[in-house]
């Protein structure tokens, strides 16, 4: 297998079938700024970033980077007489020239820089890593990881890994493959921004009988299970989450590092914010905290290592069945600046869903968590009713 591992070549093999979906996009908005100002500015940092990150002079062909000679940088950062929803729409249905390093830097009309990449180049820990370079000050306010973690006994440990594995068991048969939409429109749609603050909140009134806590990443996930299954009217709601698995923060000699988790949730009629979040929770918890991980990663490098073709179509038949694919990732910095102080309001950031029918990006930057979905209109016929149920699962979660 080629140095880079499991990682970016499946993420290679996804972009030779499909040079759409396997894109990220992210996006920095900021307060007002002279555009020519900023592209020099962009211009001055992106090639320090290919200095640092020489994989972005090239292109992963044939499972190896091959760097392109005479890169012409206005053609990789641009200033486009576009808003941002108008370069979502093009560069989630359209691909990259293949004659060039496949990124891009816009400078949108309302004040947005988009930074637009094939899923091989990086994942969002590496492409956040990037982005930092890009601050005034790297340093000021950055946000503290939480270290009040309580942990599981072994004895808990066990039976939850025996608790699990027959739900997952038991569940499966209810997960049915859908028709292929890799064909078809991809549309985004920002669902909402929710406040970090708030969700804390609302997180303080529940509590696990396992002696560990409800996490943010538990509510997110129970709020879109819930809401797919309003909007799809079913009881049995699948997910595949993905997750980082660098060791720390400087863990960046692999361009992609990630976990693909699968869930698979009841949600009964009628039923309470607790259940839906006890079930999403154990399963959590089971990825977390038992061997599972560990032994499901290495048996997908394993698999990709004896039979390439086999793991990927393994890793494409589990998104093709699952009703959405999620990413979360917190950026740890609040408040930061761009070049000669200019203001960053937000930070976001969505991928292609590839045959997939629905991709959920959340990113929080500050107190705020952006929820972005890409979707398949063949998959979702009616965003408005999507939309409202997600709203809808909001109110229920506070209640």
């Amino acid at each position: 297998m080629n140095k880079e591992g499991c990682e970016t070549s499946l993420y290679y093999d996804m972009y030779k079938e499909d040079k759409i979906g396997s894109k990220i996009i992210s996006t920095i908005k900021c307060d007002n700024f002279d555009k020519s100002e900023i592209l020099e500015f962009m211009k001055k940092k992106i090639v320090q970033s290919m200095q640092k990150h020489p994989h972005l002079q090239c292109r992963f062909v044939n499972y190896s980077w091959e760097r392109i000679k005479d890169i012409d940088m206005d053609q990789m950062i641009q200033i486009l007489d576009k808003t941002y929803d108008q370069i979502i729409e093009k560069e989630l249905n359209h691909s990259l020239s293949d004659t060039l390093p496949g990124w891009r830097v816009f400078l949108a009309k309302n004040n947005c820089i988009m930074f637009v990449c094939e899923h091989v180049y990086g994942d969002a820990a590496f492409i956040s890593n990037m982005i930092q370079d890009l601050f005034d000050d790297k340093s000021c306010n950055n946000i503290p990881q939480s270290q009040d973690k309580k942990k599981m006994s072994w004895l808990s440990k066990i039976i939850l890994f025996f608790k699990i594995l027959f739900l997952i068991y038991k569940r499966f048969n209810s997960i049915k493959s859908t028709v292929t939409v890799n064909d078809d429109e991809c549309k985004q749609i920002c669902l909402g921004q929710l406040s970090l603050c708030e969700l804390k909140q609302i997180r303080s009134r529940f509590s696990c009988s396992d002696g560990t806590h409800i996490s943010i990443n538990d509510m997110l996930h129970t709020i879109l299970v819930y809401t797919n299954a309003l909007y799809f009217e079913k009881d049995m709601v699948s997910s595949a989450a993905m997750f980082n698995m660098r060791n720390s923060e400087d863990d960046y000699t692999s361009k992609n590092k990630l976990g693909f988790i699968l869930l698979t949730n009841k949600v009964k009629t009628g039923t309470s914010p607790e259940d839906v979040l006890q079930d999403v929770h154990d399963f959590m918890q089971f990825y977390k905290e038992t061997p599972i991980t560990y032994i499901l990663s290495k048996c997908m490098g394993l698999l990709y290592d004896w039979y390439p073709t086999k793991a990927y179509n393994l890793l494409q038949d589990m998104n093709q069945s699952v009703d959405f694919i999620i990413s979360n990732f917190v950026l740890q910095y609040k408040d930061k600046s761009l070049h000669d102080g200019i203001k960053i309001n937000d930070i976001s950031a969505c991928s292609g869903p590839g045959v997939a029918g629905q991709a959920y990006t959340i990113l929080t930057y500050g107190d705020t968590l952006t929820v972005n979905l890409t979707y398949k209109c063949r998959k979702v016929n009616d965003i408005n009713k999507l939309a409202k149920c997600f709203n809808e699962t909001l109110e229920w979660l506070k209640s």
